[in-house]
């Protein structure tokens, strides 16, 4: 949207478009707009301050138990295994408070990591399966760092519960 110049890209409607453009985001077709001053352009809505990583991990931790026993069952592992890996749960409330929405009554969390071992944003998987991530997050690696050793092979895998070797 070009307000200054009156012209619109639209990626639906063609009929009286003066021009056709395909890219790589797909077919746009041009309009032009006379923009006059009812038409009010909203600024973007100010960025999401990022929590604090590190307190988000140890509020994760502190769950109820009852929270981490269906994803123990289905990675076949230990609750406390889980904890040691700094895998937690964070309540539908304490993700809207971390300026996250979530549909479900909650999800559990994944620390992703930067080389250094510092965590860089949360991962979160619902019960339902689905995965998303804190807003501002940046990605990063699912790993334990306690568990690195100098010299120590790494096996590389895809995801936050494929890492995770309880």
């Amino acid at each position: 949207l070009k307000p200054d110049s009156g012209i619109v890209k639209c990626t639906k409607v063609s009929e009286r478009s003066f021009a056709q453009k395909k890219d790589a985001a797909g077919v746009g077709f041009f309009h032009r707009h006379q923009f006059d001053d009812s038409v009010k352009i909203s600024p973007p809505p100010p960025p999401v301050p990022i929590p604090s990583w590190d307190k988000v991990v140890e509020l994760s931790l502190t769950a109820p138990r009852r929270h981490f026993r269906p994803l123990s069952r289905l990675l076949g592992c230990d609750i406390q295994d889980m904890l040691s890996w700094e895998i937690g749960f964070l309540s539908q409330s304490q993700l809207q408070d971390a300026g996250t929405s979530c549909s479900e009554y909650g999800a559990w969390t994944f620390p992703m990591r930067d080389h250094e071992g510092t965590v860089v944003g949360i991962r979160l998987r619902s019960p339902s399966g689905f995965k998303y991530a804190i807003r501002g997050s940046r990605n990063g690696l699912f790993y334990q760092p306690r568990n690195l050793q100098p010299g120590m092979p790494v096996l590389v895998v895809d995801g936050a519960t494929d890492a995770f070797v309880g």
